[in-house]
Order: structure tokens, then C-alpha cells, then sequence
């Protein structure tokens, strides 16, 4: 099985007869524990394979309607070597901070940061989280205090069901901040020559979250469609939402 696929903002997916490359991470096909068919793509949308992997950790094949083919021939692929024997591992927060770095990445949230970072950025986030908060959404993008003011650099965000966290691992120390969904009042995305800027109104001071502009737009409406969730206690799609970083 010899395939490349390939979509905008998204590091490539590499598949041979030996072993297969997704997210910036090699794997072998022994490592493979469960293959799911999430979605095909339409002229809008990604098609989405869903793979779970013996250490415990997710991960996501994405590919565009042009390379439909490719991408389902590489599903039926996967499927075919698929581990019988395979033991997957507890996903503690490890592994749980590694599975939600590749849905970012592999989804076009944020990929500038190195892997090491940006999981170590997620795990700082989890481990700040409340028992029982759930993860929505999880996103890398650069943190500013003022749109043209120098960057906090690049840190890792989750919109969770109670509030969107903003946390990043340091050489010293950690930066951790958090914002309640009933304090938001408003997100939209600035419009920018250069890049695009997410501005979370609150009672507070706002937040400016610096990212490439059409990713900007859909984590825009992504985070709206979250905070209406919230807003409106719809529990069954906050959980059908919180699933899907889940094996």
C-alpha cells in the first residue's frame, strides 16, 4: 500500500507497506488496534478515518474530495492490517494530551508548534482542568494581549464545556488562564492583512488569539457553536462532541 495524501494545513499522510506516517509520527502497522470510517468528504468538508492505536492515543487520516480514492483505498488498506492481537494501553493524560495535539493537527487547528511542545502545551491545560470537564475543541494558535502588540507565543487552547482554556508549558513554570462560557460575550474574528485574530469579549479584558485567517473563521464558528451548546444545556451534543478524542 503506497499512498500520499495531502490537504491544505495539514502535515502530509504517508502510507507504505511497512509502516504508515501521520501528524509528524511514524507508526507501524502493528501499532494498529481499531480503523473507523468517520465520514467521506463532501465539496465542504474533509472525509475523516479514525485511527486507535496500541499506546492509548487516537489519531486522523483527513483527505479533500479530490483524493477521495486515495483515501478510501487507503481506509480499505488500513482495515486489512488492522492488529487482531493487539493490547491498547490505559490513555492516561499522556496520552490523552497526545491524541488531542494530533486532532489539532491533523484538522488544520494549529500546526507550528513542534510535537514535543505542543503536547506538552496539552498536558498543561489537562491538568488544569476540573474532574468531569469534558474537552469540545482543541486548537494551537498564538496568544496576544493586544492585536498589534508582540505575541505570548504559541500555546494550546481547549473549549471544554465549562470554559476555554489557554495554557503553555514554559522552560520555568506554566501559563495557565481560563475563561468561563457564562463571562463570554461575545467571538468573532477580526478581519487582518497578515493573519487572523479571534477576539473573545468578556467582562474581563479580551482575549486576541492570532492564527492563519481561514482557520481563524472556523475556529470562530466552532467556539459560537460551543458557547450555544452551553448556553442552551444541550448535553447530548456537548457529549456526542466530547466522543470523538474519545477510544
Amino acid at each position: 500500500m503506497r499512498y500520499l495524501l495531502k490537504a491544505q494545513y495539514i502535515p502530509d499522510s504517508k502510507f507504505k507497506d511497512d509502516a504508515f506516517s501521520v501528524a509528524g509520527r511514524t507508526y507501524s502497522y502493528e501499532s494498529l488496534a481499531d480503523v473507523e470510517l468517520i465520514s467521506k468528504p463532501t465539496d465542504e468538508e474533509r472525509g475523516e478515518i479514525r485511527l486507535k492505536l496500541t499506546n492509548g492515543t487516537i489519531n486522523w487520516v483527513v483527505f479533500t474530495k479530490a483524493d477521495e480514492a486515495d483515501g478510501m483505498a487507503v481506509y480499505e488498506g488500513l482495515k486489512e492490517r488492522v492488529n487482531p492481537d493487539a493490547v491498547v494501553m490505559d490513555a492516561g493524560k499522556d496520552a490523552f494530551a497526545e491524541t488531542i495535539y494530533n486532532y489539532s493537527v491533523m484538522h488544520g487547528l494549529g500546526s507550528d508548534i513542534s510535537r514535543t511542545w505542543g503536547i506538552r502545551h496539552f498536558l498543561t491545560a489537562l491538568r488544569g482542568m476540573l474532574p468531569y470537564e469534558k474537552v469540545l475543541l482543541p486548537f494551537m494558535a498564538q496568544y496576544n494581549y493586544e492585536p498589534d502588540m508582540m505575541s505570548d507565543g504559541e500555546i494550546a487552547f481547549i473549549a471544554t464545556d465549562k470554559r476555554v482554556i489557554m495554557a503553555q508549558k514554559r522552560m520555568a513554570g506554566i501559563f495557565f488562564q481560563a475563561v468561563n462560557w457564562e463571562g463570554i460575550d461575545n467571538i468573532f474574528a477580526m478581519p487582518s492583512m497578515m493573519a487572523g485574530i479571534i477576539e473573545i469579549e468578556n467582562a474581563d479584558r479580551p482575549v486576541y488569539i492570532k492564527i492563519e485567517k481561514n482557520t481563524a473563521q472556523r475556529i470562530t464558528e466552532y467556539l459560537n457553536h460551543i458557547k450555544e451548546l452551553v448556553g442552551n444545556n444541550d448535553t447530548k451534543a456537548i457529549d456526542e462532541l466530547a466522543a470523538k478524542y474519545m477510544a
